[in-house]
C-alpha cells in the first residue's frame, strides 16, 4: 500500500469517527433533556442554538488557524476546557441539589 493511500484511509476514519460523535447528540439530547424536564420547545433551542454559535465561530477560528497555523488539540482546547471544568460543581446548585 502506498504512503498516499494510507493517508487518505486515516482521513477517512477520522472523518467518521468526527461525524459519528458530533451527531450522537441528535438523538441523545433530546432524550436527555426530557428526562431532566426540559420540553421539546427548550431542546431545539438549545440544539438550534449550539449550531449558530459554531457557525458563528468557524469563520473567525477558522481565520485565525490560517494566519497563525493550526495547533495541537491540547493547546487549542485549554482555553475553553479549563473554564468548563472549573464551573461543572455550579451546575449542580443550578439544578437545586
Amino acid at each position: 500500500m502506498r504512503a498516499e493511500d494510507k493517508v487518505l484511509e486515516l482521513a477517512c476514519l477520522l472523518t467518521l469517527f468526527h461525524y459519528t460523535g458530533a451527531y450522537m447528540r441528535v438523538p441523545v439530547l433530546p432524550l436527555y433533556a426530557t428526562a431532566h424536564g426540559a420540553t421539546s420547545t427548550q431542546v431545539g433551542l438549545v440544539m438550534g442554538g449550539h449550531m449558530v454559535v459554531a457557525a458563528l465561530a468557524a469563520i473567525p477560528f477558522g481565520v485565525a488557524s490560517d494566519r497563525w497555523g493550526a495547533s495541537s488539540p491540547r493547546t487549542r482546547n485549554a482555553p475553553f476546557s479549563v473554564p468548563t471544568i472549573s464551573s461543572t460543581p455550579a451546575l449542580g446548585s443550578c439544578q437545586g441539589r
